[in-house]
């Protein structure tokens, strides 16, 4: 469906999102499509790189270190590129990485067609990698793969813009309320998430 489409689905789902979605420009991003660059950057910095960020995340850093080239297992592999110690990481995210890389390359998920697996293929795909749980594999879904009904709730900044939009209260409640209110954004949960995290940042 086409985004105007999906966004007018919305407006007519929700009315509080509906003023969020009239108070600014449809949220846009520039989508590498690359799984294991896309995973990296969630394990350097615990949030994918398309959320904004600042020079002081390692995943800018990195890019800049690699002069603007693509992320590969080789970035974290091969000793002769020496990239990873001006990072100055953690011996966890150090492992973390090199695991990942080790698993791509021995799994061979580089010829993997990622686009057309599953949901629950790519969950079972990239579980069991120390530094990943179910939020990252929901950005893989709904940033790397466009995947358009993912609605990562356990995500901090969304419960925050929720809370705010809907007014909402944070307690032991909360979890309910924001799963009766996705449920309202289906087929398109993906697009209404954009949109709150944007909306948040803006206000």
């Amino acid at each position: 469906m086409l985004i105007q489409e999906q966004i007018e689905h919305l407006r007519k789902a929700d009315p509080v999102l509906s003023s969020v979605i009239d108070s600014m420009e449809v949220p846009a991003y520039r989508n590498t499509h690359d799984v294991f660059e896309d995973l990296a950057s969630c394990i350097l910095d615990m949030r994918i790189h398309y959320v904004p960020t600042n020079a002081a995340f390692r995943y800018p850093r990195l890019k800049k270190l690699l002069n603007g080239a693509p992320i590969n297992p080789d970035t974290f592999l091969n000793p002769e590129l020496e990239v990873l110690g001006h990072l100055k990481l953690s011996h966890q995210k150090d492992k973390s990485l090199k695991l990942w890389a080790a698993r791509w390359v021995e799994n061979k998920y580089h010829k993997i067609d990622w686009a057309n697996l599953t949901d629950g293929e790519v969950f079972a795909l990239l579980d069991g990698i120390k530094g990943v749980g179910e939020w990252t594999v929901l950005m893989i879904l709904l940033f790397t793969l466009e995947r358009p009904n993912i609605f990562p709730s356990s995500d901090y900044q969304l419960k925050k813009a929720m809370c705010e939009a809907y007014n909402l209260i944070e307690d032991k409640e909360l979890e309910g309320k924001l799963s009766q209110i996705a449920n309202h954004l289906h087929p398109y949960k993906s697009l209404a998430t954009r949109y709150l995290w944007q909306w948040r940042r803006n206000v």
